[in-house]
C-alpha cells in the first residue's frame, strides 16, 4: 500500500477513536471515567493525551488481539533472535591490550550488526567487551561510551545507575592491522538477557513477574528522557534482569540518539518490531521506546510482539493497559514513562495487590 494512503488511514483511525472516545466521555460521564473505566486519578483530569489513549483502547480493540486464537507460527518472537556462529566471527587475538590492563579473551557472547562482545578477564576479575568490526563502528562506541559516562554522572544516587552498565574504559587498538574501537564493561553475574528468559520459560512469564519487569523498563526509560536521550533499541538482546534481585540493565546504547532526532539504523533482526516512525525516519521521542518497551513485555509473556499476540493467561487489564503504548501513531501513545510507571503501578494494586517478592528461577 502507498505510504501516503497508510498514513492517510492511520489519522482517519485517529480521528475515529478519538471521536468515539468524546462520545464515551458525554455518555458516561466523568465520575464513571474516573472511578470505573479509566482508573485514573483526579489530578491526572490535565493530561488530555491520558484520557484519550486510555479510553482509545476500550474503542479500538483490534489493536488488541484475540487470545482465543493460537499465535502465526511463521511469526513467533523467538524466531527474529540472531545468533551468533563461529563461520560469522571476525578472527579474534586472544588477548587485546588497552592502556591500563591487558584483556584475555574467553568466548564470544553474541554478535550485533556492528559490534562482537566477548567475555573477558584481566587481574582477577570478569568483563565484558564490546569490540567493533572493520570499518564501521567506532564513532557509534565512542558515542555510547560517552552517553554511559554522562548517565553515571547524572545519576548521583546509585539507584538509577545500576539501569546502565558499566563502563571501565574505552580505547582503540589496532587489531589484525585495523584499528577497532573496544568499550569495556564491568561482568555482574546474575543477569539475564531478555532472550535468555524467553529460552528458558517458553510458555512466557507469569503476570507477577511481568509486572516488575515491565516498571524497571519504564524506570530505566524515565531517567533516559529525562537525560534528553531515546534510547532506540529497547529489544531483547539489549535488556537485562537479575532473577534474584529484580533489577534491570538496558545495554547497547550505540543506537541512542537525542529525543527529536532520527535513528540511523534498527537492527536488521528485529526490523518488524519498530514502529512506523522509526522506519520512516521521523523523529524518534520517548514514546518510541515505550513502544518497543512494550514488545519486549509481549515477549517476556510467551506472545508474539510482531502480530501483538498475547497468551490467554495474561489478565486482560494488563494486555489493554500495554495496548495502549502500540497504537501506529507515537501521538497516541504514553509520551512519559515516569506517569506510565505510576499509572502501572495503580493497575497492578487493583489487579494483584500489594507488591511481593517472587523469585525468578533461571538455570
Amino acid at each position: 500500500m502507498d505510504a501516503a494512503v497508510f498514513r492517510s488511514g492511520d489519522q482517519l483511525l485517529e480521528l475515529t477513536v478519538i471521536y468515539l472516545t468524546a462520545i464515551t466521555a458525554m455518555v458516561v460521564g466523568l465520575g464513571l471515567m474516573i472511578d470505573g473505566i479509566g482508573g485514573a486519578r483526579h489530578d491526572r483530569l490535565n493530561q488530555p493525551r491520558n484520557f484519550v489513549r486510555r479510553f482509545a483502547a476500550l474503542w479500538h480493540p483490534i489493536l488488541i488481539p484475540a487470545t482465543d486464537k493460537p499465535a502465526d507460527a511463521g511469526h513467533t518472537g523467538a524466531g527474529h533472535i540472531p545468533r551468533p556462529s563461529s563461520a560469522d566471527s571476525t578472527a579474534m587475538p586472544t588477548t587485546i591490550d588497552s592502556p591500563s590492563r591487558r584483556y584475555t579473551l574467553v568466548n564470544q557472547l553474541g554478535r550485533g550488526d556492528l559490534a562482537d562482545v566477548h567475555s573477558a578477564t584481566a587481574d582477577g576479575r570478569g568483563f565484558v567487551l564490546k569490540i567493533t568490526r572493520p570499518p564501521t563502528g567506532g564513532p557509534l562506541l565512542v558515542a555510547e561510551a560517552r552517553r554511559l559516562t554522562m548517565f553515571a554522572a547524572r545519576s548521583r544516587d546509585r539507584r538509577y545507575g545500576e539501569y546502565f552498565p558499566r563502563l571501565v574504559e574505552s580505547f582503540a587498538p589496532r587489531i589484525d592491522g585495523e584499528r577497532r574501537q573496544v568499550n569495556v564493561f564491568q561482568h555482574r553475574p546474575g543477569f539475564f538477557t531478555l532472550e535468555a528468559v524467553r529460552g528458558q520459560h517458553t510458555a512466557g512469564l507469569d503476570a507477577r513477574h511481568l509486572a516488575w519487569a515491565f516498571k524497571r523498563m519504564l524506570a530505566a526509560l524515565g531517567f533516559t528522557h529525562t537525560c534528553g536521550f531515546v534510547h532506540g533499541a529497547v529489544l531483547p538482546p539489549h535488556a537485562m534482569i537479575h532473577a534474584e534481585n529484580h533489577g534491570l540493565q538496558l545495554l547497547d546504547w550505540i543506537h541512542a540518539v537525542p529525543i527529536g532526532g532520527t535513528l540511523d539504523f534498527v537492527p536488521s533482526a528485529y526490523r518488524e518490531w519498530y514502529p512506523r516512525e522509526a522506519l520512516e525516519r521521523e523523529p524518534a521521542g520517548p514514546a518510541t521506546d515505550i513502544y518497543l518497551a512494550a514488545k519486549c513485555l509481549i515477549y517476556l509473556a510467551g506472545g508474539d510482539p510482531v502480530t501483538e499476540r498475547w497468551p490467554a493467561s495474561v489478565p486482560e487489564p494488563m494486555r489493554r493497559f500495554v495496548a495502549t503504548c502500540l497504537f501506529p501513531s507515537p501521538r497516541m501513545r504514553p509520551q512519559d514513562a515516569w506517569k506510565l510507571h505510576e499509572e502501572f503501578d495503580e493497575l497492578l494494586e487493583r489487579l494483584i495487590g500489594a507488591p511481593k517478592y517472587h523469585r525468578l528461577v533461571m538455570a
